[in-house]
């Protein structure tokens, strides 16, 4: 199968709520007529782009494209608002799904192709199935134009040769506002296989942010916290320095108040992820290789990790349970419950928890971004981790 064939899929990279989304090699069903134009050469970074009478994003993508019925075939794992059924239009209540719907629909039309959806109702990401996936299509048992998933077994696949290589495609067009800014972090040996989008309900809910308590802070006669964070001197250092003020409070179990608590043990990844480190980097060589390994990082990592223990060991912070069901050091085994009741300042999760956020008008937390280390990286980083 030439490169081009499987151009379609780019199309709906633009639109579709995608997790992670991978191109396969090789895919089922009526394929369309080929073409051997050439990939382009790589893009410049583009910075501002067309947009319509709304001030949406146009695309670049030519109106001529017609894929005269081609079916799709697209597998979707545990994600109920990917490709929502047409029943959805006919029911009460999620517009969310129903704006999908619709977006989907003016997709096939705009293209010329129809959606071939099989859906799997565990993750990807679960042992047995992921496997069986992995397997059926290395084994050609299976095919597929669109996989989406996430996890590990992406990259596995791409290292199998089973995906098709996006930056060789003939619209990825990696360089518009939906994708990640720095997409070529995602690559393996220069080559792109899977990426995702910030159109991904997924992905906006699974990322790791902070929920700060505007009145709490202002009680304290506190500097008002959204202040801090445009100025960009939000950092651990300040985020330890609130906290702080709550150390008597977090003494008991009786009425306890933190100052930072912590969803989860995989909030350590945000923090890191948000000091402006990545667990690889590239050698002189450009291979891969373990940042903690690079001798220009190494000092500054240690450095952080210690002051990030330090915080987090504190008696006015804690970290949530390490499993549903067990119990952290106060006996709670459901850490959200900090949050419904405004028992922390600073509560650290990832965006899905915003529906527990108590229903009234002034809205006592904030979410602003995780902290930096250092008052002088250039931007705030947030990762998506579940």
């Amino acid at each position: 199968m030439k490169a081009t064939k499987l151009t379609k899929v780019l199309l709906l990279a633009l639109s579709l709520v995608m997790t992670l989304t991978c191109f396969a090699a090789c895919g089922g069903g009526k394929t369309p007529e080929e073409t051997t134009t050439p990939a382009p050469d790589p893009k410049p970074q583009v910075t501002t782009w067309e947009t319509d009478e709304d001030g949406y994003v146009v695309s670049t993508i030519p109106e001529s494209i017609d894929y005269k019925g081609y079916q799709a075939q697209t597998l979707v794992y545990n994600d109920p608002y990917l490709f929502p059924e047409k029943t959805v239009m006919d029911a009460e209540g999620d517009d969310i799904k129903k704006d999908i719907f619709l977006r989907n629909q003016e997709i096939e039309l705009d293209l010329g192709l129809r959606f071939d959806v099989k859906t799997k109702a565990s993750h990807m990401s679960s042992g047995s199935d992921g496997q069986d996936l992995y397997n059926a299509v290395l084994n050609g048992e299976e095919t597929y134009d669109v996989v989406c998933c996430y996890s590990l077994y992406p990259a596995m696949m791409a290292m199998e040769g089973v995906l098709h290589d996006i930056n060789a495609l003939e619209y990825p067009h990696t360089e518009m506002p939906w994708f990640p800014s720095d997409i070529q972090e995602w690559s393996i040996m220069d080559h792109l296989f899977f990426v995702s989008n910030n159109s991904s309900i997924r992905n906006l809910t699974s990322v790791w942010v902070v929920y700060a308590n505007a009145h709490m802070i202002a009680d304290k006669q506190l500097e008002e916290i959204e202040d801090v964070v445009l100025d960009g001197r939000w950092t651990l250092a300040k985020m330890e320095e609130y906290s702080r003020n709550w150390k008597s409070e977090a003494q008991t179990a009786e009425g306890s108040v933190f100052g930072v608590y912590v969803h989860h043990r995989t909030g350590a990844d945000a923090f890191y992820a948000a000091a402006g480190f990545r667990a690889m980097t590239r050698d002189a060589d450009g291979m891969p290789q373990y940042a903690f390994l690079d001798a220009t990082n190494s000092e500054l990592i240690d450095n952080f990790i210690d002051d990030l223990l330090v915080m987090l060991r504190s008696p006015e912070c804690d970290v949530g349970p390490y499993a549903a069901g067990t119990a952290d050091r106060f006996g709670n085994t459901s850490p959200i419950k900090y949050l419904k009741e405004e028992k922390t300042v600073f509560y650290v999760a990832s965006m899905e928890y915003y529906g527990n956020l108590k229903d009234d008008t002034d809205h006592s937390y904030r979410i602003i971004p995780m902290p930096k280390y250092q008052e002088t990286q250039e931007k705030y980083t947030s990762i998506r981790n579940d």
